[in-house]
């Protein structure tokens, strides 16, 4: 994928904006109300004279001279020698050769040695700028990236600059992921129920003497309580497994998406998951799964499946985020297997 190129404010200066070609910014800054040209700025023309520009100069000595620019006249009012007015400059004013932070100084804007301008150190083009050869890195020992606003109704691809826009017309509504989910948790009891039923009725018998006392906290669960309690939490996180990420992985369906029809897809090339990915979407929506008891994990899986009722403009919950998956109707994309495989023909 690409990114957009265009004119944005430029991040360096937010009274200015600039080209951006997709990898970097091209030209001159303008005026952030100006009107840009249609296209990337024009380049700027290149010398073809062997001798340099000469550096503005100035009259006098102090902070009250005068300054004299390149071809100007001096202030006998003929032109200096190069273009300049016949006194040079001086060395103890600012300004002059050498001074810092000043035309022709070392740290003068162009010189890529100046920390506060553009062209310096740490700034688009300088000897720091994120990216060129040498550069710092900042206090977190992450280097200052510059990315371009993500444009409305577009999401930027996960590990670069690029932007992607986004069909909203065929995402899956949230009623129906709803209703989806409701059924693939009625199903997963189920199964449960059977599975775990003969471990059930075993932990009923250890605990039902002592309930009352065991919710009080007056009493805690004895061996085989614990024990039984384990068996049956390991269980039921094995058929959660085993009822949700082969499916999402195969055709992006569970039994709930089925019936409803929705489906899961990557939203860079609109194939189904692959079976790691699937397991990474899963682990995100069950890792909570250990606290509900305790009250801590609850808001956390609150937060994850609430997470696309105001997420836009993919309507992603956080488990749709951590491996860049969309929910779509089923008639809006073929099933398609990972990038290695082939589409699968209709049966």
């Amino acid at each position: 994928m690409t990114p957009i190129p265009g004119w944005y404010p430029d991040p360096a200066d937010p009274d200015t904006q600039r080209y951006w070609d997709g990898e970097q910014w091209l030209g001159a800054p303008l005026p952030v109300d100006a009107t840009p040209p249609p296209g990337p700025p024009p380049a700027a023309p290149v010398s073809t004279s062997p001798a340099a520009p000469a550096a503005p100069t100035q009259s006098g000595s102090g902070w009250n001279s005068t300054w004299t620019p390149p071809g100007a006249p001096g202030p006998s009012g003929a032109p200096g020698p190069s273009g300049t007015g016949p006194a040079g400059p001086s060395p103890s004013v600012p300004g002059a050769s050498g001074a810092p932070g000043f035309p022709g100084g070392p740290s003068a804007p162009g010189t890529q040695q100046g920390p506060g301008f553009p062209g310096g150190s740490g700034f688009p083009g300088g000897p720091n700028a994120p990216g060129a050869p040498g550069a710092k890195k900042t206090r977190w020992g992450q280097q200052q990236t510059l990315l371009p606003p993500v444009p409305p109704g577009h999401i930027r691809v996960p590990g670069s600059t690029a932007v992607m826009p986004i069909d909203t017309t065929r995402l899956a509504p949230l009623g129906l992921r709803v209703l989806a989910r409701v059924i693939d948790i009625i199903a997963v009891f189920l199964l449960c129920l059977v599975v775990n039923g003969y471990f059930y009725l075993q932990f009923a018998e250890q605990v039902g003497p002592n309930i009352n006392d065991i919710l009080l906290g007056k009493e805690t669960l004895s061996a085989e309580a614990s024990r039984l309690n384990w068996i049956i939490f390991v269980l039921t996180i094995g058929l959660w497994f085993a009822y949700e990420v082969p499916g999402t992985a195969n055709s992006g369906q569970t039994l709930g998406k089925r019936i409803v029809g929705i489906r899961v897809i990557r939203v860079l090339d609109d194939h189904t998951l692959t079976f790691g990915q699937s397991i990474r979407r899963w682990l995100i929506l069950m890792l909570p799964s250990p606290a509900v008891s305790f009250l801590c994990g609850l808001p956390l899986q609150l937060a994850d499946l609430l997470w696309c009722t105001w997420d836009r403009p993919a309507r992603q919950c956080l488990h749709d985020k951590a491996v860049t998956s969309i929910v779509v109707r089923s008639a809006a994309v073929p099933v398609t297997g990972g990038p290695s495989s082939e589409p699968k023909k209709p049966r």
